[in-house]
């Protein structure tokens, strides 16, 4: 019985310690989620006031609080810790500001807990979590944005149906159901449906003005703001003017009420107003805001700083707009001094008057900006904007990007920021760098440009403007994610907008910048669509944005095959538009429009469209600066060829055809330097071919009409007594890119093969379909094409022996310098320049030194067969050296520099020697004007052919200068190697005001060497450049051919240092006894090939005249 009793008091006992243990832990618990929510809350308001940093914190806190909430053991600890509800509503706002899809559980949790929580107050006198159903709202509504903005209408609508459930079993409330609805409208918006976004935003709306009185003083008052503020936009999208009108004057009494005339929600609804007073020209009205405005912006204490500003710009706006500003010029008296110039500077531009409109544009700037102040800055940007729109036109990008950081300092010492002008300067200056495909810094401006647009609330089409041009950007960039983004913006304005009866000229622009922006993207169903509907609907045809929508509406019918139509949308750009860019692109359409049908009217506008080609570019020539105007020239030039020459395959056969052919190649070969000289036609050049004489352009066509990407080689044969130029279809330039690669400038061995006299394989793919037209003997000008320049025609064979043996072959810049080749006859008379022993690196100076008091002490020996030269040539043929970039110094170089020198003075010549440091770029520019008869170059030479070349060697190719304010040129892709150019090779800093050692072939081109008769490149691979889809070359020689330069000898690849050298000083012995430059190489080369046989040595120089 003692031991039953005994055991009876222990099993108390531990019961006993059981149940004090239990409750310690549940203080324990209740302290450390008080704990948890406190924290939370604090951190959770301090990443409200410092840009969410700390929002992770506090909501790892208050998951902890949630979770002790959520489970049916431990919620009431929570909610005896803290404010269950408050902590609940500080969790969906944090998971909706961080888009954590965990707000979807949290907000099934919060209609369960609301249910439980109305059940137990049921059953009980007093329940303090228990909550009135418009408490809820504020608790969903981040949930509401979250699944709006992704697109999940689903859990929305579902969302709405459980607060309208709840709303049912309660009495009447139309306030909180408008709420529902307004969430319904978010949902709808988000997937772009915008009718039932238009309806339940309209519903919502009419049910909470039943009872927005009740609410004024609540929380919940501002779903009336935003309810409204939405209907009055959706009803200025659809263009209901009057309508807005209407509810923004029902709604201004209670949010003033509400809220107070100072507060910001208040300010933004006259804001609102005076916008749409401006836009229904209820001026009077408008003026009473602006003054009401001013009064309450400059009493405010309610609204920060930058919203105050932004509000006061806008106010500067619109004071302009309506004659209320107190300065001394009025806009209107700016406007009567300035307009009638303006009037006629605009003129002047759309009829491509240029000159006259960039002088009165800059007179305008000149005369207005003294008379510059606040209330005029908006006057001041559109003079500017329209001032670089004319520079832009003419490819002025340099004097544009000036003029432009001119007028923003103006703008920024007048008043330190104003949002008008600031986006204004950002948008055009985007622009500029977007024409120069300087993609990153047009991305950023107009980014810039259209936050600022945004920050003013301005949704015109300026706007819209700005958008387009950064779609292109992006679509260049190939950011295609963020394009279709700002697509979708516009889309879902357009979309809503023509919801309405209203087409109004803005919208129906936007519609149509909307279709050309989808047309970018690939989505050609939408953008042909789009394009429809905006051309049908604009009143003017003659808008300069409808000659882009009608054009690219014409090439969607072009892609469909329906010929007919593309035909009458460019003929109306023919006929309607005022910009000569758009009539020769609608001239190009007419053309492929008939072309298709094998109409051979189609020549005719051929004709005019090269004609207009022509005339733009002989204006274009009188303004832009010159690497602006050669980037211009070498890609107007490239398309009008290409397009030219793709029309072959059609009329292949029709004299009138080849005849256009051969004359439009002859203008393009010309170059930069001879478009504004009377044009050479075939007609001239058959005039001056004698019986025994061919003139061959080769080219490149389109193997399919105007296919570019699939090309052939072809031919425009021409006889004296030829009635036009024959077209000869040679090989598909595949068949030729498999034959010559990049192995023609580096492997001995390919070299050696390829000008195999017994290996006919170049010979059979360009020569063989010519030799029909060919007589034995004959005298052949010919200008090459594409890879052909990388090939020395006269030394191929044809299975049996080299074509230098059959025919006379003699290559030219173009054939239409036949007659004045003839009228030349070189004799070497006047002064020699000679480069050699190039000091690429400062210390080298004294080894060119050395260098060259060694070479003095030589034997006088003329002949370069002296056994001592001999010696010194074999012992240098053993290190193999060539002179390709970079491959340091070079011994025969300086040897070759240091003979011609010593040539030329023992036969009595004038001669400059420069070596070692003295061979400097500023020696070679000082000629410029005073061009030597002779120019010997004997260097390293370089040439970037691909992309991943030029990229790499930036610095070498353009300053920073020109990477930012100028349009590239090919001529930056080779060049020679100058005195002191290791630095720059290597990335180093160039000293201010010395030259960077690297002479490119666009700086050449810009040099004035008339006068030089023979330029000698001495140097590796000087005869490659670059070349256009055309086949165009762009490179030393083309440069020096700019610059005035008459005969160039050049190299193919990288030619040997020992041999070069021998080769040089034997031609210009054969110079100096009086032989032509043709025949001096030529016999050169016959000479050095009897002590190197093989092509790699003597067959690597070419001559051009």
């Amino acid at each position: 019985m003692q031991k039953k009793l005994m055991k009876q008091i222990l099993t108390l006992l531990i019961l006993l310690l059981e149940c004090h243990l239990s409750f310690a832990q549940q203080m324990v618990n209740k302290e450390l989620l008080a704990n948890s929510a406190k924290i939370g809350f604090r951190q959770y308001i301090y990443a409200l006031e410092h840009n969410n940093d700390s929002i992770e914190f506090a909501k790892s806190n208050f998951e902890t609080y949630v979770k002790a909430l959520e489970n049916e053991h431990t919620y009431k600890l929570a909610e005896d810790a803290w404010s269950s509800w408050n902590a609940i509503n500080c969790l969906s706002d944090i998971y909706g500001k961080t888009n954590d899809p965990n707000i979807k559980g949290l907000t099934d949790f919060v209609f369960s807990y609301y249910e439980y929580n109305k059940r137990i107050l049921k059953t009980t006198l007093l329940n303090l979590n228990a909550i009135e159903p418009e408490y809820l709202f504020v608790k969903v509504e981040p949930a509401i944005t979250y699944f709006a903005k992704n697109k999940d209408i689903h859990y929305i609508e579902r969302t709405c149906n459980r607060l309208e459930n709840i709303l049912s079993k309660d009495k009447y409330h139309p306030f909180l159901l408008a709420i529902c609805k307004y969430f319904r409208t978010i949902a709808y918006m988000s997937v772009k449906d915008m009718e039932k976004a238009m309806k339940y935003s309209e519903i919502a709306y009419d049910l909470a003005k039943e009872e927005e009185k009740a609410y004024r003083k609540t929380y919940n008052y501002k779903y009336f703001v935003d309810i409204s503020g939405n209907y009055v936009q959706g009803n200025l999208l659809k263009g209901n003017y009057q309508k807005a009108w209407n509810v923004i004057l029902e709604v201004e009494d209670g949010i003033r009420e509400a809220y107070t005339e100072n507060s910001a929600q208040y300010l933004a609804l006259l804001n609102t107003q005076l916008d749409l007073a401006m836009k229904i020209g209820k001026m009077t009205q408008a003026k009473n805001i602006v003054e009401q405005m001013d009064t309450l912006i400059g009493k405010s204490k309610l609204i920060n700083k930058q919203y105050a500003d932004n509000l006061s710009n806008s106010l500067n706006y619109y004071k302009q707009q309506l004659g209320m500003t107190n300065h001394i010029i009025t806009l209107q008296t700016i406007q009567g001094q300035f307009e009638t110039q303006m009037q006629q500077a605009y003129q002047d531009a759309i009829s491509g008057n240029w000159t006259q409109a960039k002088n009165s544009y800059k007179r305008i700037l000149k005369d207005f900006e003294p008379t510059l102040n606040e209330g005029n800055i908006l006057t001041y940007s559109d003079i500017i904007s329209r001032y670089i729109g004319v520079l832009l036109s003419t490819y002025q990008y340099q004097e544009a990007l000036d003029i432009i950081d001119h007028a923003d300092s103006v703008v920024t010492n007048l008043k330190k920021y104003d949002i008008y002008a600031n986006r204004y300067f950002k948008e055009i200056k985007g622009e500029a760098y977007s024409f120069l495909n300087n993609y990153v810094l047009a991305k950023k401006n107009l980014e810039e440009a259209k936050k600022l647009y945004e920050l003013s609330g301005d949704h015109s089409t300026k706007y819209y403007s700005c958008l387009q041009f950064l779609v292109e950007v992006y679509q260049k960039m190939g950011d295609y994610a963020f394009a279709k983004l700002i697509i979708n913006e516009i889309e879902a304005f357009v979309n809503e907008a023509y919801k309405g009866k209203d087409f109004s000229h803005a919208l129906c622009l936007i519609q149509g910048r909307l279709g050309a922006l989808n047309n970018m993207l690939g989505y050609k169903y939408e953008a042909k669509e789009q394009l429809e509907k905006a051309i049908a609907n604009i009143k003017d045809k003659t808008a300069p944005e409808m000659d882009v929508f009608r054009r690219t509406l014409a090439s969607y019918y072009m892609i469909d095959g329906n010929y007919d139509k593309a035909y009458e949308y460019y003929s109306k750009n023919y006929l309607l538009s005022h910009i000569d860019y758009e009539i020769n692109l609608a001239l190009k359409g007419i053309v492929c429009c008939m072309a298709k049908k094998q109409d051979p009217q189609a020549l005719l506008y051929l004709k005019k469209f090269n004609h207009s080609t022509s005339n733009n570019i002989s204006q274009t020539l009188q303004h832009s600066d010159k690497l602006d105007l050669q980037s211009y020239w070498e890609s107007t030039m490239e398309d009008c060829v290409e397009f030219n020459n793709s029309l072959l395959q059609v009329f292949p056969d029709n004299p009138e055809m080849t005849e256009l052919a051969y004359d439009n190649t002859l203008y393009a070969r010309l170059g930069l330097s001879e478009a504004t000289k009377p044009q050479k036609t075939w007609r001239n050049v058959a005039k001056s071919l004698q019986t025994n004489e061919v003139a061959i352009e080769f080219i490149l066509v389109s193997e399919a009409f105007y296919e570019k990407h699939h090309v052939r080689y072809g031919a425009l044969l021409l006889r004296n007594d030829y009635d036009a130029p024959l077209y000869i279809d040679l090989c598909e330039s595949e068949e030729m890119d498999s034959v010559i690669s990049n192995h023609i400038i580096t492997d001995k061995n390919f070299i050696n093969k390829l000008y195999d006299v017994k290996n006919p394989l170049i010979y059979d793919l360009v020569f063989k379909k010519l030799t029909k037209y060919l007589k034995p003997k004959d005298h052949i000008y010919y200008c090459p094409t594409n890879l052909m320049n990388l090939v020395n025609l006269g030394y191929l064979g044809d299975g049996k022996q080299r074509l230098s043996e059959m025919y006379d072959f003699h290559q030219v810049s173009s054939t239409a310098l036949i007659e004045s080749l003839k009228q030349k006859d070189f004799s070497c008379k006047g002064k020699a320049a000679v480069y050699g022993g190039v000091s690429y690196d400062e210390s080298m100076d004294e080894i060119a030194e050395e260098a060259k008091r060694y070479q003095m002490e030589k034997n006088n020996a003329n002949e370069i067969e002296n056994s001592d030269a001999n010696k010194m040539m074999m012992n240098l043929l053993a290190q193999d050296k060539s002179r390709g970039a970079l491959n340091g110094f070079l011994q025969g170089s300086l040897e070759e520099a240091m003979f011609i020198e010593k040539l030329f003075k023992q036969n009595g010549k004038d001669v400059d020697l420069y070596v070692g440091n003295q061979a400097s770029e500023e020696s070679l520019k000082a000629y410029s004007g005073k061009a030597p008869q002779i120019l010997h170059i004997s260097t390293h030479g370089f040439t970037f052919t691909t992309v991943n070349d030029q990229n790499e060697h930036r610095n070498i190719i353009e300053d920073i200068n020109l990477i930012e304010k100028k349009k590239s040129t090919a001529l930056l892709y080779s060049g020679l190697m100058m005195a002191g150019s290791d630095r720059t090779w290597n990335g180093e800093n160039v000293p201010q005001g010395v030259e960077d050692g690297i002479l490119t072939a666009y700086e050449l081109s810009q040099l004035n060497l008339k006068g030089c008769d023979l330029t000698v490149l001495s140097a590796c691979e000087t005869g490659l450049g670059h070349f256009d889809a055309t086949g165009n070359e762009a490179g030393l020689k083309q440069a020096l051919k700019q610059a005035g330069v008459g005969t160039i000898i050049f190299s193919l690849w990288q030619v040997p240092d020992v041999a070069s050298s021998m080769l040089m000083q034997n031609f210009y012995q054969y110079i100096l006894q009086g032989k032509q430059p043709r025949e001096a190489l030529q016999e050169a080369q016959t000479k050095v090939a009897k002590k190197f046989p093989e092509p790699y040595y003597w067959a690597g120089f070419s001559i051009i005249d």
